[in-house]
């Protein structure tokens, strides 16, 4: 982590701070940096890591963007723009590091409050610590709440929610429930070291993916380099294995 992302003690007294910054994702970092670039005093509270949805992203993985609408992107280069996992992260760590934006790594808050109709809100965070500020910009995503089946089996050991690094499945059958950018991305990404890639749709098109990963998996199909169920979904789990039902009835995959 660049130096100028640090972790500045929580004792700072009531009003001092301007701003407090609730996740340090890219509308929290994006905000981080106008409010350094303006002089004003913040802070960016993170429970985990700088950009952390992104972090998690599988190696190599190919952040895709969405044209601008509304020129309220601010400064952060590379913030709206496609490239690597890899090569967003080191640029939106180097915006960080150039604007010296105050980054708080560590503390989740869990209560806040305001006090009066001035503006004088403070943030409880767990362990007892406290932040006070001005104003507050909640930046919060919904990492970490992952959809899970919901049937028996779904908490084994071999059924993840979270694709770190391909490479890690080297020889192995691995089955994708779900047609959506991020199923499509991880089947086609498992493709190069798994033995065998299987995708499972719920329903009979793709729908919901863009358009390019729409055509990739549809030429992976085609080329059998994944074998693809439609109008599939998982009953339940067993050791090594999944259990799907089909318009064909329960198969044991």
């Amino acid at each position: 982590m660049p130096d100028a992302v640090r972790n500045p003690p929580l004792d700072l007294p009531l009003g001092e701070i301007e701003l407090a910054i609730v996740g340090a994702g890219p509308a929290g970092i994006a905000a981080a940096i106008q409010a350094a670039k303006h002089g004003i005093k913040h802070y960016v509270l993170e429970r985990t890591s700088l950009a952390n949805t992104i972090e998690r992203y599988q190696k190599g993985k190919w952040v895709m963007d969405e044209p601008a609408r509304l020129p309220i992107h601010g400064e952060l280069e590379m913030g709206f723009a496609a490239g690597t996992r890899e090569s967003v992260l080191r640029e939106w760590n180097r915006s960080v590091e150039e604007s010296r934006a105050n980054l708080l790594m560590g503390p989740e808050y869990e209560l806040l409050t305001l006090e009066g109709l001035l503006g004088n809100f403070t943030l409880n965070c767990k362990g007892g610590e406290c932040l006070s500020a001005t104003h507050v910009v909640l930046s919060m995503g919904v990492q970490g709440n992952l959809r899970t089946f919901g049937v028996p089996g779904d908490d084994f050991p071999h059924v993840t929610y979270q694709l770190d690094d391909p490479a890690e499945h080297v020889g192995k059958r691995v089955i994708v429930a779900g047609v959506g950018d991020a199923g499509i991305e991880n089947a086609l990404a498992l493709v190069e070291y798994a033995d065998q890639v299987t995708i499972l749709n719920r329903g009979t098109e793709i729908v919901r993916a863009k358009s390019r990963n729409r055509s990739l998996v549809e030429a992976a199909i085609k080329k059998k380099e994944v074998d693809y169920f439609t109008n599939a979904s998982v009953t339940r789990f067993e050791d090594s294995a999944a259990v799907i039902i089909t318009d064909e009835g329960e198969t044991r995959l």
